[in-house]
């Protein structure tokens, strides 16, 4: 193993940031895409950022810009993290109605 992250993100937080502009910067076209079509939206847009802050923590850079890490599904749902230079990472995603919870597998 070469780097394991988690992140834990609160709904009510995540409902409040919610801008358009936040949505730019910190996620894909394809996240917001995702998000906007699975209920409830917030818990989807709130994982996914848990997703990409646990991947930042396993590749050991911290956050450096939305885009350098894509939360993808595959076709039977199961989610992975897709970094700029192609690297893959494993994701556990789960959220509950306060909270959003991540970990990132870096192999």
């Amino acid at each position: 193993m070469r780097g394991i992250g988690v992140d834990v993100v609160s709904m009510a937080r995540t409902e409040r940031c919610l801008s358009p502009a936040f949505k730019r910067r910190a996620f894909t076209d394809r996240e917001i895409e995702y998000a906007e079509s699975h209920s409830p939206t917030v818990a989807q847009y709130a994982v996914t950022f848990a997703a990409k802050e646990a991947s930042f923590k396993a590749l050991g850079t911290g956050w450096t810009d939305g885009d350098d890490v894509e939360v993808v599904r595959d076709v039977r749902g199961q989610p992975r993290a897709v970094c700029r230079d192609g690297e893959k990472l494993l994701l556990s995603l789960a959220f509950e109605t306060e909270c959003a919870v991540a970990v990132a597998l870096r192999r």
